[in-house]
């Protein structure tokens, strides 16, 4: 049923701008982001993004498409065995806001021997004193996570120096509702990351949350 919706909506575009033919490129990527491929998670570090000028016959996008390049660091699901990886990202609200880190653990799929990024999975990590990679407390991760679930609890960590996440693009609104305290402390346009969880229990979260929800686990 979903998918004969996305269908009929995109055939309401195509009469609306008087597009010929149906938008090949849209469905493709409807049917990719959906698709329950050989899934790979790693934390990764930025080489380069660029923004693909790729269009289909109509010009059609309902994303825009984004070819990045990342440093495999650590591999902590599926074996990426090359030192660095090529994949593909959309996203409907332009560059994907995972660039804006220098480390990030990633969300990616193989799918005909290419990478995609799985739409809006990611978390940004940093290194901790013990020389272990963490990630802030994920407020969209623990408040999808399986609610009989309660083995994996946020913590203070102890990173090295003092990592933040920018806040000069949320409206005040957002920012408060997402980076909240004890798990924040905001100052001006930053939030301090005071509670996290290192890159397993990261994964972990999601593995029982939205990659669940998704099928890529049972």
């Amino acid at each position: 049923m979903k998918k004969i919706l996305m269908i009929l909506m995109l055939i309401v575009n195509a009469i609306i701008f008087g597009q010929n033919t149906l938008p090949n490129d849209a469905i493709q990527r409807y049917k990719l982001e959906n698709s329950k491929a050989d899934l790979k998670v790693f934390v990764g570090e930025k080489i380069n993004v660029q923004r693909s000028i790729d269009t289909n016959q109509n010009g059609f996008y309902l994303d825009q498409k984004y070819i990045l390049k990342y440093k495999v660091i650590t591999n902590v699901y599926g074996k990426i065995k090359k030192d660095t990886i090529v994949f593909t990202a959309f996203d409907h609200y332009g560059i994907p806001p995972f660039t804006k880190f220098k480390n990030v653990l990633l969300y990616v799929k193989k799918v005909n021997d290419q990478y995609f990024h799985c739409k809006y999975q990611y978390n940004p990590v940093f290194k901790t004193k013990k020389d272990k990679w963490a990630g802030p407390y994920s407020t969209y991760d623990y408040g999808r996570k399986i609610k009989n679930d309660s083995k994996i609890k946020p913590e203070i960590i102890d990173f090295e120096g003092d990592p933040s996440i920018d806040l000069s693009g949320y409206p005040k609104d957002k920012a408060k509702r997402w980076f909240f305290e004890p798990y924040y402390k905001i100052e001006k346009d930053k939030a301090m990351i005071i509670y996290g969880n290192y890159v397993k229990d990261l994964f972990e979260l999601k593995k029982n949350g939205i990659l669940k929800r998704r099928g890529y686990f049972k």
